[in-house]
């Protein structure tokens, strides 16, 4: 199975990228909201198994860092696993985070033979379509586009 990821700056078209690619019968792709689901519901079992079945939720302040330290062989099997659900018959599964971006590296390293994508986008239209879409520019998003 191929394994392909869609990363990018805030507001640079990652998400048009993957709903375009999920369209496709063989290509699943989730959005990072489906992948920290899926994540969250692997730590709470660990901490289970930890506890004596105690759990307690936890919403850590920067996920991302988390997600790469338990991206696992047990992280890409649950993520074969979700999109056998979403797409029985995909040949191409994977994810789109822009969060992702700045560990382009170690996924490449975790998940030898992955495809990456990384739509561009002129960075100021994109902190301009940031700042139409929340009113603000966002410091942390600002910094990566400008990066």
């Amino acid at each position: 199975m191929q394994h392909l990821f869609v990363f990018g700056n805030p507001r640079s078209g990652t998400t048009i990228t993957q709903a375009i690619l999920d369209t496709h019968p063989d290509i699943s792709l989730t959005m990072k909201y489906e992948w920290m689901r899926m994540w969250n519901h692997l730590e709470e079992k660990k901490k289970k198994k930890r506890s004596g079945g105690r759990t307690a939720t936890e919403f850590p302040a920067v996920w991302v860092h988390k997600v790469i330290q338990q991206y696992d062989k047990q992280m890409l099997q649950g993520l074969q696993e979700l999109h056998k659900q979403r797409k029985p018959n995909a040949k191409i599964i994977g994810d789109k985070d822009p969060n992702l971006v700045d560990y382009f590296g170690w996924v490449k390293r975790k998940v030898p033979g992955c495809k990456i994508i990384i739509p561009r986008r002129d960075p100021v239209e994109c902190v301009n379509s940031f700042i139409n879409k929340f009113g603000h520019p966002d410091p942390s998003a600002l910094k990566r586009v400008c990066m």
